[in-house]
């Protein structure tokens, strides 16, 4: 069995390429949505950086309003933390969502990530 950085970073990688590490998929989004749902608010910073690969897996996989939904659950914690990698990472998420841009949703999520970079040092 995978631990969860092997798998979201074997999906992470493949992001832009998606079919690569799809079969993946399924795998890294229980194993992330466990990690994620299992961090208490002392480690908010572990669960906000796993939030944009948990979403792009969610793209991959095809599950685009969930994808959503968690992407803007990343943003938001991110922009708490002010977290260098938390920003790399929706970086990859914006590149992730790409494919799906012609849905009004991503659209609008796609442009909230690059307001919130544009926002920051990162």
């Amino acid at each position: 069995m995978r631990n969860v950085k092997t798998v979201s970073a074997g999906v992470a990688d493949a992001c832009p390429d998606r079919e690569q590490g799809l079969e993946f998929a399924p795998e890294a989004i229980e194993k992330l949505t466990t990690a994620a749902s299992g961090y208490g608010a002392e480690y908010e910073r572990s669960r906000a950086v796993i939030l944009p690969p948990l979403a792009s897996v969610q793209f991959q996989a095809g599950d685009v309003a969930t994808a959503v939904a968690t992407g803007y659950e990343a943003v938001n914690a991110i922009i708490v933390l002010s977290s260098t990698r938390g920003y790399a990472r929706l970086r990859t998420l914006d590149t992730v969502a790409a494919p799906h841009e012609r849905q009004p949703e991503v659209a609008e999520l796609r442009e909230h990530i690059r307001k919130t970079l544009a926002g920051t040092a990162a």
